[in-house]
């Protein structure tokens, strides 16, 4: 933890986090021994009365103690620590069933009771933190329902109606008033829903019209309450099997589908990317248990569940919304274990712990089932998703009818391969700033929202002020990775976004911190200063930084400035060089200006920094403006600047567009076979726009040439919106050559945007619903009912078991059976490791002698026997070997694991990470002019 930062509240919408860091929660012992309660708990809600304890878990059930409230009848309140009555003496005379939080007349209950702590009140009753009230109808004198009540919900349809409270159960009357099984409560007077005559509502079922679930849900065509239960008809007559709807504006009914099943526990909306939608769990056995509406039918959720649902929640990681299940159930139909609570991954049902345990232990006779949940955040323990019902097991310790644990999947930190760091714009202080995602496989449906695993450091760390937000680390851009194992991150300043959310730490807008890859503490990495050499600092008056890359050749990283638009080489965490590729610094405060702006850095091998030039814009371009471009600077055998740079490539604009906005990041594919580079929509100083911006590849460089041609018209294209020029300015691959790119409007849809990360396949995309058709696309913020333009940043890829770092260069020569020898590489050279890099060779001649030969000083291109040497002298070799195979056939093979060949000693310059090695094969072959055969070459270099 570093000193002089600003303290920043843990942010209350968690994300997923490893298994090590959250479990189920060991409070809930029985009364006496722990927080537990010692009955039935049917349901919970969570609400804050506004009286300064903030938020409280509210349970209603059978129960008559809670923790050591032993006058906690049926009804309590949790504040995270302990219980407490809720209401003067606490005393309930009979359950309470169904539970809801409202904000204008605070807690709502219905169950059994006709009494609630000493007010007459039949079946339902409001609660405002210190007293309860009955719920009367003023033209009848006559409060709640002569039944009883199982599901409660407080709406606001909006103009012209108020807020209105439902009670759904088994009654026949409300307010003295004809109602089947439900009805409504305007604040003054109660009412039946559809036919007045004969109280309208549910009948039939096996429970005679029963309702135990009450949601509001729009379908595109108005708000409508939909209600779910053991009923078969609605309305006195309609046939509605299990759900039916019924519209506030029309006062009509109308079922929904046809459900074969006993009944419908609850319902719900969730949103699984594609779209809100209404959800139903309940005793379903032919259909898991729990099913999706579609408009048209019911389908299953996922693989299913193997018996009853009772309840369903949404339930918030990182503001993604994940959906989780509480029941009667024991496993999914794909054979997960996920005793009576399960969370819904992809398309299967897991547990919340590794080991299956789940909710279990039977009480009174009773099997173990999960009634209810509630996500609460107490902020003082990680398990926020709690769950009521009738067990006394959870996660195999003692937990009396009451659990908790925290259902988010996780990114595995320390990193993994695989794993993606991604840094965003931060609208509060305690919004997260940089994300790490696991976007491994096994992938989702494309052009749905992935809902991949998120960490940001939240789940217990070693204080409030090592979380990843914006109060500790203020707005950053450029992300990098060391090569440390687990890997260290590194993240800049920026001021890249809008101008509200300029925000740097008391280090300044020159910063650059250091997250520890295995606990995962901030610490100033460069603070804002002089920038003398020898300093750990940055000059910086505001415009802060572009980007940051690491050198793995000689450990140490590179930075860009916009205030002064130099490249900064810091070794040892202080300024060791500058390089300055433009117009010398005036020295004048504020943004370098267009054309002396240096963007994306990257280091591409142990010769070369390649970087970007920003020279136009939207506020500044045309024809008589230099292009944006790439260039690169030739590097030291110490890894210090020479001096010499060229320019690689002026930025091609797309089709459509005139000029190609600046270059925001630079990475190159795992073979080096690719670059690819991410444009940022950019007008003016540091303000960014969107919907103008590519990432491209190109090809063809190498470790002696900068000859690189695009690859296509751009076959990586980015988000859905018009054109598909949504890129956001960071992109990378992993090792499968598939891209990531952040993104704007990946997905443009009312109710259903998505911005953030998006996965392109190895090979690229198409123009036009190809671009998000074949992509994976992931929401960082989770919150896709609104849009959150120019606040996603930049991405770095951890791949450390990519194939090794190789360049392919040179023409193999014909041999005298008409084939060409190919070289090839596997693994990684490595300087550590005593095997694990083979260089190969395949179509030799069979059964002829060969080696390969190898040199330190580079490439060349000499003709040697009737073909091209393709290694500089002085040459080394390996020893002779024969190629096997057949004598008159291509099949002739050789191979040399190069980490045991260096390990054996033979040349010590093959020991010394950051080496560069060319090397090529030779083989006999008789028949040929020259009676030898030569293959094509690579380099490749030795890593740590």
């Amino acid at each position: 933890m570093r000193a002089g930062l600003t303290m920043g509240a843990l942010s209350c919408v968690l994300s997923g986090v490893a298994t090590a860091q959250c479990g189920w929660s060991d409070r809930f012992a029985a009364p006496g021994a722990g927080e537990g309660v010692n009955a039935r708990i049917y349901d919970m809600v969570v609400h804050d009365f506004g009286l300064g304890a903030g938020p409280q878990l509210i349970a209603g059930g059978s129960f008559t103690a809670a923790g050591s409230v032993g006058a906690a009848t049926h009804v309590a309140a949790f504040d995270g620590t302990s219980w407490s009555a809720a209401g003067g003496s606490g005393v309930t005379d009979n359950v309470v069933f169904g539970l809801a939080s409202s904000p204008n007349w605070g807690v709502v209950a219905g169950g059994a009771f006709t009494q609630i702590d000493g007010v007459a009140a039949r079946r339902v009753a409001l609660f405002d933190g210190s007293t309860w009230w009955p719920v009367l109808d003023v033209s009848t004198g006559v409060d709640g329902v002569d039944g009883d009540v199982y599901s409660v919900l407080v709406h606001d349809f909006g103009f012209p109606f108020s807020t209105v409270l439902f009670a759904g159960g088994l009654f026949t009357s409300a307010g003295g008033k004809a109602a089947n099984n439900v009805a409504i409560w305007d604040g003054g007077n109660w009412f039946p829903l559809g036919n007045f005559p004969c109280g309208g509502g549910t009948a039939g079922g096996s429970f005679s019209g029963r309702v135990d679930a009450l949601c509001v849900f729009d379908d595109g065509a108005g708000p409508k309450l939909y209600v779910g239960g053991f009923f078969a008809s609605v309305d006195c007559g309609t046939p509605a099997s299990r759900v039916a709807s019924w519209d506030p504006f029309t006062n009509t009914w109308a079922a929904v589908g046809a459900l074969a099943g006993t009944n419908v526990y609850d319902l719900i909306v969730f949103d699984d990317g594609a779209g809100p939608a209404l959800y139903a769990g309940g005793d379903l056995p032919g259909m898991g248990n729990v099913v999706r509406w579609d408009g048209l039918s019911w389908t299953t959720v996922g693989d299913g569940l193997n018996d009853a649902v009772r309840d369903l929640l949404v339930y918030q990681c990182s503001g993604a919304p994940q959906l989780v299940a509480a029941g009667h159930f024991t496993a999914s139909n794909g054979g997960a274990a996920c005793p009576r609570a399960a969370r819904l991954l992809g398309a299967e049902w897991v547990g919340f712990d590794d080991a299956g345990a789940g909710i279990s232990g039977s009480v009174g006779g009773s099997p173990p089932i999960g009634l209810c949940m509630a996500d609460f955040d107490d902020g003082e323990h990680l398990e926020d998703l709690h769950i009521g019902g009738i067990f006394n097991t959870a996660g195999g310790a003692p937990s009396s009818f009451i659990a908790a644990t925290c259902a988010c999947a996780a990114a595995p930190f320390p990193m993994i391969n695989g794993e993606v760091a991604v840094t965003t714009m931060g609208d509060v202080d305690d919004a997260f700033v940089l994300s790490l995602v696991d976007v491994r496989p096994p992938f989702p449906a494309p052009n749905t929202n992935w809902r991949a695993p998120m960490f940001h450091n939240e789940f217990a760390p070693s204080a409030p002020s090592e979380v990843w937000t914006r109060a500790n680390l203020g707005q950053v851009f450029g992300v990098c990775l060391d090569t440390a194992s687990p890997p260290n991150i590194y993240v800049a300043s920026t001021s890249i976004y809008p101008d509200i959310s300029k925000v740097f730490t008391p280090d300044g807008p020159g910063a650059v911190f250091k997250i520890d890859g295995a606990s995962g503490d901030i610490s100033t990495f460069l603070t804002t200063g002089s920038g003398a050499l020898g300093s750990a600092t940055l000059p910086n008056t505001g415009p802060a930084l572009g980007d940051i890359c690491y050198d793995r050749f000689r450990d140490q990283f590179f930075v860009s400035n916009f205030e002064d638009g130099k490249i900064y080489r810091i070794k040892g965490g202080v300024v060791v060089q500058t390089l300055d590729p433009f117009a010398a610094d005036n020295g004048a405060a504020g943004l370098a200006p267009l054309g002396e702006r240096v963007w994306a850095v990257q280091v591409f091998n142990p010769r070369q920094l390649y970087f970007s030039r920003w020279s136009e814009d939207g506020a500044s371009n045309g024809p008589f403006v230099p292009d944006n471009s790439i260039w690169v600077a030739t590097l030291n055998g110490d890894g210090s600047f020479s001096g010499a740079t060229a320019k690689v490539i002026d930025l091609p604009p797309e089709s459509g567009q005139f000029f190609a906005m600046p270059c925001s990041d630079i990475t190159f594919s795992p073979d080096n076979k690719r670059m690819l580079i991410a444009q940022r929509t950019m007008v003016g100083g540091t303000e960014s726009l969107a919907h103008a911006s590519a990432v491209q590849e190109f090809i063809g460089g190498s470790i002696s040439s900068v000859a690189w041609t695009r690859t296509g018209a751009n076959d990586h294209w980015v988000g859905a919106y018009v054109g598909h020029l949504n890129a956001a300015g960071g992109a990378d691959y992993d090792c499968s050559l598939a891209v990531f790119a952040t993104g704007d409007a990946l997905r443009f849809a009312v109710g259903a945007y998505i911005y953030g990360l998006q996965r392109i396949p190895p090979g690229g995309n198409t123009f036009g619903a190809g671009a998000t058709s074949t992509s994976q696309l992931h929401d960082m913020n989770g919150e896709t009912s609104v849009s959150n333009k120019v606040e996603i940043g930049d991405c770095e890829v951890y791949r450390p078991a990519c194939p090794s770092k190789v360049w392919w260069y040179c023409s193999s020569k014909l041999n005298s059976l008409g084939c060409y020898p190919a070289i090839d590489a596997v693994g990684q050279a490595s300087a550590s490791m005593s095997s694990g890099f083979t260089v190969s060779c395949s179509q030799l001649v069979g059964q002829k002698l060969g080696l390969m030969f190898y040199g330190t000083q580079g490439p060349h291109a000499a003709p040697f026997q009737g073909g091209t040497l393709c290694v500089k002298p002085p040459l080394r070799r390996t020893p002779a070997a024969n190629s096997g195979g057949t004598p008159s056939a291509c099949d002739g093979a050789l191979a040399v694991d190069m980490n045991a060949f260096a390990a054996g000693g033979s040349n010590p310059t093959l020991l010394i990470p950051g080496t560069l090695v060319a090397c090529q094969f030779w083989a006999r072959d008789p028949a040929s002019p020259s009676t030898t055969s030569l293959s094509d070459a690579l380099e490749y270099y030795i890593d740590f």
